[in-house]
């Protein structure tokens, strides 16, 4: 709780958190709960309106279990996007802008790990 990151990996944590739960409760119900509305644009929005980050990566080549659970993500993000946008849902939109997002990332950490 010291360190000066803290914070904003706290919000981060808290977003994935919702954004799972939703996600979980759209699968498991066939619907689309208020907590994906809520969740689903403020993950949108806040990372719209800042650069692009670089991949999360420290200085190493991701492992193979680590490519394998950002390609884990990146499928469901893709599939929440599609499920939305079969659905009609009004959230498809900042989904897709999520899952399009997880897919560079995951592609520019690929690249790094195929060096």
């Amino acid at each position: 709780k010291g360190l000066p990151q803290y914070p904003e990996m706290q919000a981060r944590a808290d977003r994935k958190v919702q954004e799972y739960e939703s996600l979980k409760a759209v699968f498991e119900n066939g619907g689309s709960p208020t907590p994906v509305a809520a969740a689903v644009p403020a993950a949108a929005t806040e990372p719209a309106l800042a650069p692009e980050p670089a991949p999360p990566l420290s200085g190493h080549k991701p492992s193979a279990e680590e490519l394998e659970q950002i390609k884990k993500e990146v499928d469901l993000m893709v599939w929440a996007a599609k499920t939305l946008k079969d659905k009609g849902a009004p959230q498809y939109d900042a989904m897709q802008l999520l899952a399009d997002k997880k897919v560079k990332n995951y592609e520019a950490i690929k690249a790094v790990a195929d060096s």
